[in-house]
């Protein structure tokens, strides 16, 4: 948390640093800017009184014999990961600052140091974190509502900003661009790589935004079919699939439909079934043992005075990354996740290779099938299970599509 400035509550500084010289000047700077101080030669001890205070702003050397910059930056952000975090570089070292900003350094400042030039790149960097912590606070008041996912698809991109060097590129790119020869500008590789990453990732998030605003705007063409036709639909496609396009994950489909179809009608755009059905089978392979077979299932389900129509496709559990409510990995998807799983952007570290076919990759599938189904009064839900079926009992995961079902 950062302190309010003013003199009943100055913004706190630990600076850290093995030259002296330089440790007394920044000191000096920032005390006779309103900062409260501590300083250190030893980052093992600037670490013991980080963890037993609270500091808005940490700047430090790199090169120290006790424990290089990097180091110290990792146990600062063990403990604190909002706290400014800016370096002290003996040089201009431009391919070492963009590393250092990867890490999750703010800014660095190139000794000997210069005072404006310092005080401005810490309020800078507070600055920077006022605003995150006010964009937090905010989306804490309305967490409960909506916006919760436009508030994702922001930090989603703020994340990947963050991750390829923020906006330092910017300061960088600024510096190099000062001084133009014979109408030309000369820029290094690692500026002109760092560039073009910030903005291919920035550019895949934006798109992935795009796609999911015209997900409430792209046109349906809705059809009228009978039961009968709309499972044996979803069959054949699921089939086909498998054992076409899919058919190198090599996972058998088991069909269990009804013998005698029910009566009734579905009004849906088929196309659209299809790509739920196609995001339900990748993650169907993504999140289940080799060879282990799908099963699709069809059931006509009554809920007060309506019939609905569930389609259900299951796959054989396995351990994930996923804790359930007592913090211990889960088989398949732990009841506290059922509808976390359909976030914006919800995703595990247990499979990041997209698939052939994948048509909404990076966690954005789920949300955009259950949204998908929502616009035509369907809906989609997931659960753990256990099959019977088998010799021995089997957790499984089951996605169910469900729609409405029109009297005849």
């Amino acid at each position: 948390m950062i302190h309010t400035s003013g003199n009943w509550n100055p913004l706190r500084a630990l600076v850290v640093d093995d030259e002296r010289t330089t440790l007394r000047a920044v000191s000096a700077a920032l005390e006779d800017n309103g900062f409260s101080v501590e300083s250190f030669t030893d980052p093992a001890k600037a670490l013991l009184s980080f963890g037993s205070d609270d500091f808005d702003v940490v700047l430090s050397d790199f090169y120290m014999p006790e424990m290089n910059g990097d180091a110290f930056l990792k146990e600062i952000r063990a403990k604190n990961a909002d706290c400014a975090f800016l370096f002290l570089a003996a040089d201009s070292n431009l391919k070492q600052a963009i590393e250092l900003i990867q890490q999750g350094a703010d800014d660095y400042i190139v000794k000997p140091v210069v005072v404006h030039d310092l005080i401005f790149r810490v309020r800078r960097s507070l600055a920077a974190i006022r605003r995150r912590q006010s964009e937090t606070n905010w989306q804490q008041l309305y967490a409960a509502k909506d916006i919760r996912q436009t508030e994702k698809m922001i930090d989603q991109l703020s994340k990947a900003i963050n991750q390829t060097g923020g906006y330092l590129w910017l300061d960088l790119l600024k510096e190099e661009l000062q001084h133009p020869h014979d109408g030309k500008y000369t820029v290094s590789t690692e500026i002109g790589d760092m560039v073009l990453e910030t903005a291919e990732v920035q550019k895949q998030i934006l798109e992935y935004i795009t796609l999911i605003a015209d997900t409430n705007r792209f046109k349906l063409d809705p059809e009228t079919v009978p039961i009968e036709t709309m499972i044996q639909s979803c069959v054949d496609f699921c089939r086909r699939r498998l054992e076409t396009e899919l058919a190198d994950f090599e996972r058998p489909l088991s069909i269990g439909t009804p013998r005698i179809y029910p009566d009734g009608m579905i009004t849906v755009d088929m196309q659209s079934v299809y790509d739920v059905l196609n995001e339900l089978l990748i993650n169907a392979i993504k999140f289940s043992p080799a060879r282990s077979r799908i099963v699709l299932s069809a059931d006509l389900q009554t809920v007060g005075t309506h019939s609905q129509l569930a389609i259900t496709l299951q796959n054989t559990a396995q351990r994930g990354s996923l804790t359930d409510e007592k913090g211990e990995l889960a088989v398949g998807i732990p009841a506290n996740y059922t509808e976390t799983v359909f976030d914006l952007f919800f995703s595990t570290d247990d499979f990041h290779t997209p698939l052939p076919l994948e048509k909404w990759p990076n966690g954005a599938g789920l949300y955009i099938a259950r949204k998908i189904m929502k616009r035509q009064n369907g809906w989609l839900r997931t659960g753990t299970g256990t099959d019977h079926t088998a010799e021995q009992a089997v957790p499984v995961v089951r996605f169910t599509i469900i729609l409405p079902v029109l009297p005849v």
